[in-house]
């Protein structure tokens, strides 16, 4: 466990007053470091070693401490990833966008303090979501995450991370392949895992409207009863 910091957010979100933010790459970087230097307070940044695609094109962009960066627009399903796994759900929603989903893709740089209000729009417009992050599903992003939507906007998640046990040792390339979270497997998983969690929303969607036309019929009725026609 000493050889891979899986469980550092989860750790850094239970101390009073200190931040805790994840860079997609390193544009963002150069902006979390600008940013940070005008801040007061503490901080906790986790920077990988690991080079990262692009996720950004250049640093010209606005970029704020807790708020979260709308990276596509969706209205099918929302995808939260934050540090490496940002690139990761870019691909994602390329191949759910093949299969006719349409996925929203929100980058959570700032896991403390959290992007609330991005996330109850995303859960409320969107029907469901998605969280991927290189921590344990523990504590981390996906936890934050669910504690938001279970108290303001109830829908099916699914959080995909490093599972409850001592990680693999190997390189980080190595140790996001055995989990599914590389961008070459992460995708499937999260394509399986949309798809299910689309389907629920349908579902339920579905159930909505059949309680509604039940109701309206109810009160139809009632309204009947309580004026008679007399003829």
């Amino acid at each position: 466990m000493s050889h891979h910091s899986v469980q550092d957010i989860a750790v850094a979100r239970a101390i009073p007053g200190l931040m805790v933010l994840l860079p997609a790459d390193r544009h963002e970087t150069k902006k979390m470091t600008e940013a940070l230097v005008q801040h007061e307070g503490g901080a906790y940044v986790r920077i990988g070693r690991n080079a990262v695609g692009d996720v950004y094109p250049s640093d010209n962009y606005p970029f704020e401490i807790g708020k979260a960066v709308t990276l596509q627009e969706g209205s099918d399903i929302t995808l939260i990833g934050t540090g490496e796994t940002v690139r990761i759900i870019l691909d994602a929603a390329a191949l759910l966008q093949q299969m006719g989903v349409k996925a929203r893709v929100l980058n959570i740089h700032t896991i403390k303090p959290l992007d609330e209000e991005a996330i109850i729009a995303a859960a409320r417009e969107t029907g469901g979501i998605v969280t991927v992050e290189e921590h344990s599903v523990f504590g981390g992003l996906g936890a934050a995450v669910a504690e938001v939507v279970v108290q303001h906007q109830p829908v099916p998640m699914k959080v995909l991370g490093i599972p409850d046990e001592p990680a693999i040792a190997g390189k980080t390339a190595e140790v996001f392949e055995h989990y599914g979270l590389t961008r070459l497997s992460a995708p499937l998983s999260l394509l399986w895992a949309s798809l299910r969690a689309v389907g629920r929303v349908l579902d339920k969607q579905a159930l909505k409207k059949e309680h509604e036309a039940q109701a309206q019929l109810e009160k139809q009725a009632s309204e009947a009863t309580a004026n008679p026609v007399i003829l």
